[in-house]
């Protein structure tokens, strides 16, 4: 199921469980503005109330307070999240945010002039169906491939053999991430060649299943952290991740508690060649890097590599600076860069 027919299948849901004197109408947006859609809600016979909305699934708290940043406090009154289930936790944190929210059950907190409505203690809806679970869900060798397509656009087009060395996978595995990637509407061949749809929607995509199907998988040695480690004499093939990139990407805005670094070289050979000292706890995470050495990572992937790291970490410092090196970066909205 796409995300606009889960978004519908929300919004069919919000509507259906709503008190009877309650009426929202939503009219969605196309404009890539920092909301999706116009609302109306009727109270009553003729009382209405208009909203800018945002659909979104809620299941960490930090998701609440980034949002509360992102509808600016003069304007919080005119905007409404429209959501899967809220806890009764995460409903209180609404309420304390004063985020207009109404959830998949009916449950609403909603304060603007002329309304003050509250509406708690409703059951989940079971019949929601959650887009994560619709289809089969992304591999890791996929995830690999995607890397590569969203690095450089123009990698589409190359041979299966070029994208198995970029990728780090086998040829094997480079057809059957096409294969899903059709299924699920991501990808077309056609005479003039091969086309990705819907990049944005891929990078979110990409950003999310990180955490999930590759970061679990990574070897890591944990090192001594150098004092300047910026100073570090790195070869071709390494790059930082993680909070070191991110302090990179933004100019020094953030200063990182915890380095990473991706080599495709062996962790304790590396090691022995910078002289560092393991420590279970250590600064300095060495990384083997999971993409293959023929691939020339850009700044756009780069900043994908370290956003999926601040996301991961669920740190709401880190959640703030991975929303910077989007803007600049990626460009993906709120709703798609944060969405669970």
């Amino acid at each position: 199921m796409s995300k606009p027919e889960t978004e519908d299948a929300l919004l069919t849901a919000v509507s259906e469980n709503l008190p009877t004197n309650l009426h929202l109408t939503v009219k969605r947006s196309s404009n890539n503005g920092d909301y999706d859609g116009l609302a109306i809600l009727t109270v009553g016979r003729d009382q209405t109330f208009d909203f800018k909305i945002e659909i979104k699934s809620i299941h960490r708290k930090e998701n609440l307070f980034l949002l509360k940043k992102a509808w600016h406090d003069d304007a919080t009154d005119q905007r409404l999240l429209i959501c899967p289930h809220l806890t009764a936790a995460q409903a209180e944190i609404c309420e304390e945010l004063r985020l207009n929210f109404i959830d998949a059950a009916g449950n609403a907190s909603i304060v603007t002039k002329g309304l003050f409505l509250r509406i708690s203690g409703k059951k989940p809806v079971k019949s929601l169906t959650n887009s994560d679970n619709s289809a089969a869900r992304i591999s890791e060798g996929t995830l690999k491939l995607l890397l590569v397509l969203l690095n450089d656009e123009q990698a589409i087009n190359a041979t299966y053999r070029e994208l198995s060395a970029a990728a780090g996978i086998s040829l094997g595995m480079v057809s059957k991430a096409f294969e899903y990637l059709e299924s699920q509407r991501y990808y077309r061949k056609s005479k003039s060649g091969r086309r990705l749809l819907s990049p944005e929607s891929l990078t979110a995509l990409w950003l999310r299943e990180y955490a999930v199907m590759i970061r679990p998988k990574l070897k890591r040695l944990n090192l001594v952290a150098p004092t300047n480690w910026q100073d570090l004499t790195l070869k071709p093939n390494e790059i930082w991740g993680g909070e070191a990139a991110a302090a990179l990407l933004t100019e020094g805005y953030l200063y990182p508690e915890t380095l990473m670094l991706f080599t495709h070289t062996p962790l304790q050979q590396r090691r022995k060649e910078l002289g560092m000292l393991p420590q279970q706890h250590g600064g300095l995470q060495m990384t083997g890097a999971f993409w293959g050495e023929t691939l020339k990572l850009t700044l756009r992937s780069q900043a994908m590599l370290s956003i999926a790291e601040l996301l991961a970490s669920r740190d709401s410092r880190n959640l703030e600076v991975a929303r910077m090196i989007n803007d600049k970066y990626l460009g993906l909205t709120d709703s798609a860069l944060f969405r669970d």
